[in-house]
């Protein structure tokens, strides 16, 4: 082969991969990026810059899902049953499935939403949600997490292939979003931003006294957390810290403003 031919064929190769990467994101289990570690726990069974931080016997992992007999989701599951306190941040004795997504540390939150996902119910009652580890200055000096439930998170038409899924949207402009251990408040005059309970907001109010706010991983003390342990920016949990019955969720598709994470088959 000639010196040319060699050269055509390898930049013919090197761009086809290259390609392929961009259109399918996700791919077999490798080592996480070079940001701020997240916790590693589980984490040959997920893909590239994903994490399992789940709490006590909850789980995250990809698994065979149904629709048929090759194709493949990542199932968050709880466990039935009562644990000793000590696992989450609080006093919580439940399980929370998490799965973090650790390569959007330092990113503006503008440019990480909307936060989409497509699930499947598969046992119990409870559904997906988002959290978000936003640090409002950017500097690590306040770093706060903000919770959106799976019943507040808005549900779009099922998909057209019939096979169960339904994609749910979490943008900061809805009003869906609580702060798990306390309220934020505006250092200046004491109002709420985003309240630890009642009824949710969006973040419009928190990014416009923080415009420089993005994304962190972090060891932070929202209760329902695991504990001492750092987390991904963003992060999707099935559960709460009060959560003691089996509920089971397939995810095949999410995505982080334009990035899309899809093809586990």
């Amino acid at each position: 082969m000639t010196s040319l031919l060699r050269i055509a064929v390898f930049a013919f190769i090197f761009t086809n991969i290259a390609c392929s990467r961009e259109t399918t994101v996700y791919s077999d289990p490798k080592a996480p990026s070079a940001v701020t570690p997240v916790s590693t726990d589980t984490r040959a069974y997920l893909p590239k810059d994903f994490y399992g931080q789940s709490v006590n016997r909850a789980t995250v992992e990809i698994q065979v899902d149904g629709v048929s007999a090759t194709s493949k989701a990542i199932r968050f599951q709880t466990s039935s049953g009562t644990n000793d306190v000590g696992g989450f941040n609080g006093s919580g004795i439940g399980s929370r499935a998490i799965l973090g997504l650790g390569s959007m540390h330092g990113t503006p939150v503008a440019q990480a939403e909307p936060v989409t996902f497509d699930s499947k119910n598969y046992a119990g009652t409870e559904a997906l949600g988002v959290s978000l580890q936003i640090d409002v200055t950017c500097d690590g000096t306040q770093i706060h997490v903000v919770n959106a439930s799976g019943s507040a998170i808005t549900a779009e038409p099922t998909t057209a292939t019939g096979d169960g899924y339904t994609r749910f949207t979490a943008s900061t402009s809805s009003a869906i979003w609580l702060s798990p251990t306390a309220p934020i408040l505006d250092p200046d005059t004491a109002t709420i931003l985003v309240p630890a309970s009642g009824t949710p907001v969006s973040l419009t109010t928190l990014f416009a006294k923080y415009p420089a706010a993005c994304l962190k991983n972090a060891v932070t003390s929202a209760i329902d957390l695991p504990k001492g342990i750092p987390t991904a920016a963003i992060l999707w949990t099935l559960g709460q810290d009060s959560t003691t019955a089996l509920n089971a969720t397939f995810v095949r598709r999410l995505s982080v403003g334009s990035q899309v994470f899809e093809g586990l088959e």
